[in-house]
């Protein structure tokens, strides 16, 4: 499939362990998964806050950025959405403009009647100044459970790695493991709220540091259904 292809061709998280004029980059580890995987021609679109991990922590104030972030995503199908994110640093650890893109594939298998799994591979690409520094990848296992309904409980677990190739004899490059926890509630059949905490273990080969995060997250979102006729009489 050609979708899977381009996803993961590339690939989310650990985005550039170093950077040519931005000292450290920034990346959104929040995976603000839908109460339920999305059906055929469902949409949802998400903003909100959280923090972001720095890439070089050891450079800044801050281990991690507060920013701000939004997602849109669509199903082709009952299995298959796609998405893209954007985010954006709003803190303070230096002066420059530092945002960042991810294009993601969520693919859901068979359900139960509570519990549900899915893959999401993922590819991302860190900016400093306007200039996009850096890229990397991940693979992501998800679970809901939706036994508590409205709220559903999910998780995300899996490896990311991030390179960034220079004229340099040794390679700027690093890896990571992302654990990621989360409700999502579905109100009056549209509004959406995501409360997440993502754990990171960041391992930056380059500088030969190992950093470890704790990031929470808050978004707001809108699902768009598909609305059905209703039968005449």
């Amino acid at each position: 499939m050609l979708a899977v292809r381009l996803v993961l061709s590339a690939s989310i998280i650990i985005i550039v362990l170093i950077a040519g004029c931005t000292r450290s980059l920034v990346y959104s580890p929040s995976m603000n998964l839908p109460p339920q995987p999305l059906k055929q021609k469902e949409a949802q679109v998400l903003g909100g806050v959280g923090f972001f991990p720095e890439t070089r922590p050891h450079l800044v104030e801050h281990k991690s950025a507060f920013g701000t972030e939004g997602t849109f995503r669509l199903a082709f199908c009952d299995h298959i959405t796609l998405q893209g994110k954007y985010w954006h640093d709003l803190s303070d650890n230096l002066d420059d403009n530092r945002y960042g893109l991810s294009f993601s594939m969520i693919a859901a298998f068979a359900d139960s009647t509570s519990l549900r799994f899915g893959l999401i591979p993922t590819a991302a690409f860190a900016s400093g100044n306007g200039d996009f520094q850096g890229g990397g990848g991940g693979m992501f296992l998800a679970l809901w459970y939706s036994g508590f309904s409205p709220i559903t409980i999910y998780g995300t677990l899996g490896p990311a790695f991030g390179i960034r190739v220079t004229d340099e004899e040794e390679s700027k490059w690093g890896w990571g493991l992302l654990i990621n926890t989360g409700i999502a509630a579905l109100i009056k059949k549209h509004l959406t709220i995501n409360v997440e905490l993502a754990g990171i273990k960041q391992e930056n080969k380059y500088d030969h540091k190992t950093e470890y995060f704790l990031c929470p997250s808050i978004n707001i979102g809108y699902l768009f259904t598909e609305v059905k006729k209703k039968p005449r009489e």
